[in-house]
């Protein structure tokens, strides 16, 4: 038996819980067929979606009730983790030069002069329009996780509830890798999970941020801790800003597999949710 729970990430404030997790599995079985594998064991597929804990109302969410629109304006401590995560990916020299640049009327109003010159330069980095937008999305997002404990229990509540004995696989994406991360190494498991070898799949990452980890308790220059029993495997395109750019290849008890989600939105989960190293992973995990 293959049963995945799937953790989400950024960017389905617009989407119910139904629709993702169709879109997942199907995404998941499509990725399977495509290497021309027979999935011979049984399957099931269930989400852990937590987005609905940010606004009572997750089908109407506009800008008015998402926390992390770019009308909404960043706290000081929310701006200084962007700012950080700005610096991560684009280095200290850059960013100090940015800072002292005069202040150009461009970007959403609701961010300071700097972030929006930061966002400008992330854009011409990479030659594409809203590259930076989407960095500021998913800084803000893991902010409001690591820094918002009244969010985060719930959601680790959220996720804890869908892991049973049965649960070989744990496929997650984006701010989703760094919640079943954070839940794994604290233990927040069923009884009986260690039972068994389990399967961590992670999809664009933010784990690889420096100041990601900091948050999580991990000094610069230091791995992340071993998750006993688990078979880790980390998926990344090197366009996807939200992985700065690599994999977790420092850590020596994670396999990196890098993929190529195309030009248009190399972040998009079920882009890489029908790549190949997902499917063998899956695949794999009952074997």
């Amino acid at each position: 038996m293959v049963h995945i729970v799937g953790v989400h990430g950024i960017g389905q404030g617009g989407t119910g819980h139904r629709q993702v997790a169709e879109d997942w599995e199907g995404a998941i079985l499509d990725g399977i067929d495509e290497i021309g594998v027979v999935l011979e064991q049984d399957f099931s597929f269930s989400l852990a979606y937590w987005t609905d804990l940010l606004s009572p109302d997750v089908r109407h969410l506009g800008p008015e009730d998402d926390p992390i629109d770019d009308g909404v304006p960043m706290s000081e401590a929310e701006a200084a983790f962007v700012v950080d995560m700005f610096t991560d990916r684009l280095g200290e020299d850059t960013v100090e030069r940015i800072e002292q640049a005069p202040d150009e009327e461009l970007g959403p109003p609701a961010m300071s002069p700097f972030v929006n010159r930061l966002i400008a330069e992330l854009d011409r980095r990479n030659k594409k329009e809203n590259v930076g937008r989407r960095l500021v999305r998913a800084s803000r997002e893991v902010y409001r996780y690591l820094f918002v404990p009244e969010l985060a229990r719930p959601v680790r509540d959220r996720v804890a509830g869908k892991l049973d004995e049965d649960t070989s696989v744990v496929v997650a994406h984006s701010l989703g890798s760094v919640i079943a991360y954070d839940l794994l190494r604290g233990g927040e498991t069923p009884s009986g999970w260690g039972t068994r070898k389990r399967t961590l799949i992670t999809c664009g990452s933010p784990l690889g941020f420096p100041t990601v980890r900091r948050a999580l308790g991990f000094e610069d220059g230091t791995m992340l801790d071993p998750l006993p029993g688990v078979h880790w495997v980390n998926v990344y395109d090197e366009r996807d800003v939200v992985t700065a750019g690599r994999g977790l290849h420092q850590e020596p008890f994670v396999i990196d597999e890098k993929v190529d989600n195309g030009l248009r939105d190399p972040h998009s989960a079920l882009r890489y949710l029908r790549r190949t190293p997902v499917a063998r992973a899956v695949l794999d995990c009952g074997r």
